[in-house]
């Protein structure tokens, strides 16, 4: 059995913590010197690209997920991350290695159908937009994420290096749950977020607002946690699927065929767990809930899923603020169901008018805002005007092909990803299988009441868990030893 231990987590975590410290200096380097800007990009792409392994820097890449929004370059409506960058890098080397190898080939399977169709129905509707430079800007993004996904789910085809990413994940859960927890003891949070703007003068803005207060129907008030510059539901999105791959890693750890470190696993899950009640999101609560009671169902440690299960129902009704907030999910007239049923009714609307090819990708929120009924329900969305739903959002800006293209894409993704798990009983990937399942059910599910579809985090979970699929497919794939003696004979 090999050992992929401590030392490992600690290296992972000092690099990690090295990276995001540096956000900071970098901030203020740029704020009294511009040219270090300049200076900085072309030393740390250097490195990235002639010294660092590609694996390393796919790792690193990983890692930064779900800090992506701490470091942020405007240029008028177009917004870049550094992450953008990294993975701009990673795959500029994955071409550049799969060039000189001769070996560049898409996988066999049919996950690419409906990624392609989607981005073609994003173009087609980029084309029809009022204001193509927003859709052309959103159009980019998804074509980056889709690469993204592509990028990882190609990457990690050995179970070793699936199971470093998942520790490099599990450290990166461990950064965003302690600066959340210390942004809500403190008051504000430990770590800014910087905000470039290239085009007013170099403006830095440094971002360091990481708690929410709003008001529940009781008049309570409560505070939602959110952490390293994500919205308090995408917080806890994050924080859903990393404890299910957690949870259900950990008490399958026998089954992966590596020795991991079973007291920072703990840790991270329990942090992680408290950080989740303090987002104080519904559909999070709502999405653990169903996927831990499916886990109990398809799962052979069905009394230590149970135990959690129950441990998360009381900690639900001990804390006031929490429940008081689940209890308005099924009130229509409570917190902001009024506003988003309106938001639903609208996108509905839009895609009957527009059926085939939408309005045009990112219009929702420009044509929303136009509408007199809009200011009427401002008093329950506190002035959002996002569809709150990926797949209404989807057939309002992308017609009836991209509503398709999304739902194909969901359907196959799960479906092989359960195939796989299906296969894998027993075998060495089924645990990790099994937790990239039930997250990527997660995620799918609260995208009907939130738009986590666009998030870096996201793809990454889900290039994770296809890659898993990818490398349950190739095992199945390869000759027993029996055929191999046959063979030989």
């Amino acid at each position: 059995m090999n050992t992929f231990g401590l030392g490992v987590v600690k290296r992972n975590t000092w690099y990690l913590l090295l990276i995001i410290l540096l956000f900071p200096l970098v901030g203020v380097l740029i704020a009294l010197f511009p040219p270090t800007a300049v200076a900085f990009v072309g030393l740390f792409g250097g490195v990235l690209l002639f010294i660092l392994p590609v694996e390393a820097v796919i790792l690193i890449a990983v890692g930064l997920a779900p800090l992506s929004n701490l470091f942020i370059v405007k240029v008028g409506i177009f917004d870049f991350r550094l992450i953008q960058i990294l993975w701009l890098i990673v795959f500029i080397r994955k071409i550049v290695q799969s060039l000189e190898q001769r070996s560049f080939r898409l996988p066999r399977t049919d996950i690419w159908k409906p990624l392609t169709l989607l981005i073609l129905a994003a173009l087609f509707s980029t084309l029809i937009s009022i204001q193509p430079q927003i859709s052309l800007k959103e159009l980019i993004q998804l074509i980056y994420l889709f690469v993204m996904f592509y990028t990882i789910a190609t990457s990690f085809n050995r179970i070793d290096l699936l199971t470093k990413a998942v520790n490099v994940l599990a450290v990166a859960t461990l950064i965003v749950t302690i600066i959340g927890l210390a942004s809500v003891y403190l008051g504000t949070s430990p770590l800014p977020a910087i905000n470039v703007d290239l085009l007013n003068n170099m403006n830095i803005h440094l971002d360091f607002s990481n708690v929410i207060q709003s008001d529940t129907k009781e008049g309570l008030q409560v505070m939602r946690l959110h952490s390293v510059n994500l919205s308090s539901v995408d917080t806890a999105a994050f924080l859903t699927q990393m404890i299910l791959i957690l949870f259900f890693l950990l008490w399958n750890s026998r089954a992966i065929g590596f020795e991991i470190n079973k007291k920072f696993y703990r840790i991270v899950l329990i942090l992680s767990v408290y950080a989740w009640f303090l987002t104080n999101s519904r559909s999070a609560i709502v999405a653990l809930f169903v996927l831990l009671f499916l886990g109990i169902l398809i799962s052979g440690r069905r009394r230590f899923t149970l135990i959690f299960l129950v441990f998360l129902f009381l900690g639900v009704l001990i804390l006031t603020p929490t429940f008081s907030r689940l209890k308005d999910t099924f009130i229509l007239e409570a917190s902001t169901n009024p506003g988003h049923i309106a938001l639903w009714y609208e996108a509905l609307k839009l895609f009957i008018r527009n059926p085939i090819i939408g309005i045009g990708i990112g219009m929702f929120p420009v044509i929303v805002t136009d509408y007199l009924w809009f200011q009427n329900i401002q008093t329950y969305t506190s002035g959002m005007n996002d569809v709150h739903n990926m797949f209404l959002k989807t057939a309002a800006e992308m017609g009836v092909i991209g509503l398709g293209a999304l739902i194909w894409f969901s359907y196959f993704f799960l479906k092989d990803l359960w195939n796989s798990y299906q296969r894998s009983k027993g075998q060495a990937q089924s645990a990790i299988i099994l937790g990239f399942f039930l997250a990527a059910c997660a995620g799918v599910l609260m995208n009907l009441t939130a738009n986590i579809f666009t998030k870096e985090f996201t793809w990454t979970i889900w290039g994770l868990a296809y890659a898993a699929v990818l490398m349950s497919t190739e095992m199945e794939n390869l000759p027993s030893e029996s055929q191999q003696l046959r063979s030989m004979t």
